[in-house]
């Protein structure tokens, strides 16, 4: 009598979260442009970020969970700022989508994400700067950050990303915390 009971309560379990089916996952490069601005930065200053999206079933690679949590995992290189203040970050962000992107087709979703970093950062005096010295202090630091934005699949050998990122980098006196708005688009990685 126990032994059925045991045996479904492990059936109940095993079905209550999304099975991730067989095969390989989509995983894309994404190469984005656009600008924003860091806090002791000048001006609006352009920028680029490089960046791995591994898709749901994907990620579920490295940790099997993020397919049901429909999240991604994502990679990025992402550097800000000029002139005066500038950052070069590298950095790992689990990007949740608030439509099914675990289909290999994936289709269209917003997403928002968290992630965490080390990040490169230089700065200038301003006295420095309309000088055209050089760069008169760095640091190397962890970051954080906290993104929002929409993929869109338009086949599954095309992928167009728009998105707004904040960067938390704020050190010894130094803020170079800052918004960037950013567009581009992404093909499928071959591994």
């Amino acid at each position: 009598m126990v032994l059925p009971l045991v045996a479904a309560a492990a059936d109940v379990r095993h079905d209550s979260h999304v099975q991730r089916p067989h095969g390989q996952g989509i995983a894309y490069l994404v190469v984005t442009g656009g600008g924003g601005q860091l806090a002791d930065g000048d001006q609006p200053r352009p920028g680029y970020t490089i960046s791995a999206v591994l898709r749901p079933h994907r990620a579920a690679d490295f940790y099997h969970l993020l397919y049901a949590w429909n999240t991604a995992l994502v990679l990025q290189v992402d550097k800000q700022g000029g002139g005066p203040a500038r950052i070069l970050s590298g950095d790992l962000i689990l990007r949740h989508y608030l439509s099914d992107m675990r289909a290999n087709d994936g289709g269209r979703a917003f997403f928002f994400g968290l992630g965490a970093g080390l990040s490169h950062a230089d700065w200038r005096t301003p006295a420095a700067s309309a000088q055209g010295s050089p760069t008169v202090g760095s640091a190397d630091a962890p970051t954080f950050l906290a993104e929002f934005g929409l993929e869109w699949n338009l086949d599954p050998a095309l992928v167009l990303m728009g998105k707004g990122q904040y960067r938390l980098y704020d050190r010894d006196g130094h803020d170079l915390s800052g918004w960037t708005l950013q567009a581009g688009a992404g093909l499928p990685l071959p591994f």
